[in-house]
């Protein structure tokens, strides 16, 4: 997830050993990350560890060289990240809508979550039923919300409808 030859990352080895990579200096050494700024992180007399703040790599110019998910699952390890009050996985399979955790297992009901979440995040969430039924893959035997999501009704907690309209609302 993050490279040992970031600009950040050589400086403080560099500046803790006296011994810069080009050097030819090969001593393994592990990177630890912390949220500690880098200005007030102390000198330790453990040469192999180089202690980087998080905000000295991510701010260094060019591509960071930490993913943003690789990062947040060493740090918060075993938890998600999420959007509050609603969000959802990469397939919609999973809605988690204040604090609660929905699950649609049919393809259809996931695509429909797809393209309500895809207008909702892009700040235009008002969408046509007929046209959103259609796209999802339904026939023309589903034509409103309540067919396309059968019996269950959960999803009514953040899908609102109106006037030929639908749209997510958290």
């Amino acid at each position: 997830p993050w490279r040992n030859s970031t600009p950040v990352i050589q400086q403080e080895r560099t500046r803790r050993t006296g011994k810069s990579q080009e050097g030819g200096d090969r001593t393994p050494f592990t990177v630890i990350l912390t949220s500690t700024p880098g200005d007030r992180i102390p000198i330790t007399p453990n040469k192999r560890n180089v202690i980087v703040g998080v905000a000295d790599v991510l701010g260094t110019p060019g591509k960071p060289a930490i993913s943003p998910q690789s990062l947040s699952a060493r740090v918060f390890p075993g938890q998600v990240q999420r959007r509050f009050p609603i969000d959802h996985s990469e397939e919609c399979g999973l809605v988690w809508h204040r604090g609660e955790t929905l699950t649609f297992g049919g393809d259809k009901q996931r695509r429909l979550l797809q393209i309500l979440f895809a207008a909702y995040w892009s700040k235009s969430p008002v969408l046509r039923i007929a046209a959103v039924l259609e796209e999802a893959g339904y026939g023309s035997q589903v034509n409103t919300l309540k067919k396309a999501f059968g019996r269950r009704n959960d999803w009514q907690r953040f899908i609102r409808f109106d006037d030929g309209n639908c749209w997510i609302d958290p």
